[in-house]
């Protein structure tokens, strides 16, 4: 097991930039297009606002949850720990690299309830991916009439189907008869998935007081999402070329950020070609399939690029300033 983790570590970056060389050979041609194509720069300004704002709620999302808990924490410490989290998450694989670093730093700083507070890490990966298939599912209604076709119909059976799952069960989890019984027990000792079910059932069952906050943090992380996504919409619009509606954005994005979970570096390569792709599901008749494949590849191009200049810039404002101060429960 060792073995395979040190060999996917050497080859996640390598299999990321050779998705992402694969991709900019397939759209070889839409260079020379792109750099005749006027570029709307208030446009590519109001994207780096957008996006820079929906990860911003990642964070005040975060700070929320661990707050409700009663622990001391910053909101400026949950700021410093997530935008250092983005740049580690490409180092790490996916985005768990990130969320690992701020469950590490957090939880050096607790001498007691350690699992409690990295179980809010865990927590707010769950909540934010839950509000991605909202806003799939809410896309996927909003074009229902647009895109008919056997894969949309597949699309938006999934979205609905996981997001329906996923609200029933978080609300079932907020039930102390069901956090309680057998059968809960019984998966929470499950090999591979038992410990991280019982960690995260441990963050839930101490909200089962205060409701307010996972539903105020689901709604956060909704928002948010909303807003990256509008984000992509504008980089779209900004390099002038051709661009879906926002609400097909709204429904293809959450997609190609699914296939953007795969284990590369931040989802380096897999989200890009997910964007690509889904430009090319909701073209219809509107554009050739090479002019929507080479609009959702710049658009995932310059979408990244401000997701790693922000990264960036949060990996120098953690260094620069103080350390996070993490200091337990907060006297009554």
């Amino acid at each position: 097991m060792n073995g395979l983790r040190i060999i996917w570590t050497w080859l996640k970056w390598p299999l990321a930039l050779g998705i992402l060389a694969l991709l900019m050979w397939q759209n070889r041609q839409g260079f020379h297009a792109l750099s005749q194509q006027e570029k709307h720069w208030p446009l590519l300004g109001l994207a780096s606002l957008l996006v820079a704002g929906g990860i911003g709620l990642t964070f005040v999302r975060w700070y929320w949850l661990v707050r409700a808990l009663g622990f001391e924490f910053r909101l400026l410490d949950a700021c410093r720990l997530g935008l250092m989290g983005s740049a580690v998450s490409y180092l790490g694989a996916g985005t768990l690299g990130g969320d690992s670093f701020k469950a590490i730093v957090v939880a050096r700083g607790q001498a007691s309830r350690r699992i409690v507070v990295v179980a809010t890490v865990l927590l707010d990966r769950i909540l934010g991916l839950l509000a991605l298939l909202w806003v799939g599912a809410c896309g996927s209604w909003l074009t229902s009439h647009l895109f008919v076709s056997e894969f949309h119909t597949t699309v938006r059976s999934f979205f609905w189907l996981t997001s329906a799952v996923g609200s029933i069960g978080l609300v079932l989890l907020l039930i102390p008869a069901v956090t309680h019984s057998r059968w809960i027990g019984w998966i929470a000792h499950l090999p591979l998935v038992g410990k991280v079910f019982h960690q995260l059932l441990d963050g839930i069952t101490l909200y089962q007081r205060q409701p307010g906050v996972l539903l105020g943090a689901t709604g956060m992380a909704f928002f948010g999402h909303c807003l990256m996504i509008t984000g992509l919409y504008c980089c779209a619009l900004g390099l002038g070329g051709w661009a879906p509606s926002l609400p097909a954005h709204l429904y293809l994005t959450p997609a190609a950020e699914i296939v953007g979970l795969i284990p590369v570096p931040s989802g380096i390569g897999p989200q890009e070609y997910g964007i690509q792709e889904g430009y090319v599901a909701v073209a219809g008749s509107q554009v050739s399939a090479e002019t929507a494949r080479q609009a959702g590849f710049f658009a995932g191009i310059a979408y990244r690029l401000i997701l790693m200049v922000i990264a960036a810039v949060g990996a120098v404002f953690y260094f620069t300033g103080p350390r996070p101060s993490t200091q337990g429960e907060r006297p009554a």
